[in-house]
């Protein structure tokens, strides 16, 4: 009788160890989702002016070095804005310009057939006179196919 009573608490103390081992994964898979797709295309200040195909779900990551002032959408309606724009500043001395100290991102994903633009404007710093059209003015066409 006692051996039996002790096979149940076993039992019992099995199918509660299980049961709490799958509520524990249960929590963790909610507290911590996974990461959405991972980034299709990445974007930097060599495609100034130039035009990119994407797929309908892809991930596109616009990184541009020094401070930018990125369009608060994109034109078009085949790409969403993920993410608001962030400058990060780089490690070290800046120097007299802490502007150009650092980058400026912006992350999208492509929701639908067609064509947006991402649009951005530089900020040179206190020499507007020493920057060039294609560093103050930031342009690219995103097409997106099925």
């Amino acid at each position: 009788m006692i051996g039996e009573a002790l096979q149940v608490t076993r039992r019992g103390l099995s199918v509660t160890a299980g049961l709490c081992a799958l509520l524990g994964v249960a929590v963790a898979v909610w507290l911590w989702p996974s990461p959405g797709p991972k980034i299709a295309r990445h974007l930097t200040l060599t495609d100034n002016g130039k035009s990119v195909t994407v797929r309908v779900g892809d991930r596109v990551q616009l990184v541009l070095d020094q401070a930018w002032a990125i369009g608060s959408a994109p034109t078009g309606s085949a790409l969403h804005q993920e993410t608001h724009p962030k400058f990060t500043r780089a490690d070290g001395p800046c120097g007299p310009t802490p502007v150009k100290c650092g980058s400026t991102s912006a992350d999208y994903i492509a929701i639908a057939l067609g064509e947006s633009s991402i649009t951005a404007l530089g900020n040179c710093g206190e020499v507007v006179s020493d920057c060039p059209y294609e560093r103050s003015h930031f342009r690219v066409t995103v097409a997106v196919s099925p």
